[in-house]
């Protein structure tokens, strides 16, 4: 009677070792297919991402290129150049307004400025930045040398990215 109790124990322990064993090899291949799927996929959206950012810069130089030769932005340029304060008063309230505007027709855009070679922020969309120097910002030193700087930006109303160029 006793062998018949352990004949059966035995029998019901060496079935369930096969599946446990199957169960064991279907986790792990299904484990391994899945983390395959998800880095296929990270894969894809950072490609993607990568060539909507390039397009964005791209998008961003012909817009600083643009607003580099508005005649208002030249314009201001050349009296501060000349040190000309009241023609740079006088063009100032102009580039603002078009600097305003571009700022509120680009969603991504949390500020436009027109910054000299010395740092000297001379126009801004944003009011509290005129008259203040960037010539100590390690971005604008990386723009001077010619480099795109990127920077996200986090503000109370979203995410945005700050991309300053040199043209």
């Amino acid at each position: 009677m006793r062998i018949k109790k352990r004949l059966s124990l035995t029998m019901i322990t060496l079935m369930c070792i096969p599946l446990i064993i199957l169960a064991f090899m279907i986790y792990i291949y299904s484990s391994k297919t899945l983390a395959e799927k998800a880095q296929m996929t990270m894969n894809q959206v950072a490609t993607i991402e990568g060539r909507a950012l390039e397009i964005l810069v791209r998008t961003k130089e012909e817009q600083v290129k643009i607003l580099s030769v508005d005649k208002t932005v030249i314009n201001i340029l050349e009296k501060r150049q000349s040190k000309d304060d009241e023609g740079v008063s006088r063009e100032l309230g102009d580039v603002e307004s078009l600097l305003k505007h571009i700022e509120e027709n680009e969603e991504e855009c949390c500020g436009v400025y027109i910054i000299d070679c010395k740092g000297a922020i001379i126009a801004s969309s944003k009011q509290k930045y005129i008259q203040s120097n960037m010539s100590i910002n390690e971005d604008f030193k990386g723009v001077l040398k010619g480099k795109s700087v990127f920077k996200n930006i986090i503000t109370q109303e979203k995410r945005k990215i700050q991309i300053s160029l040199f043209l």
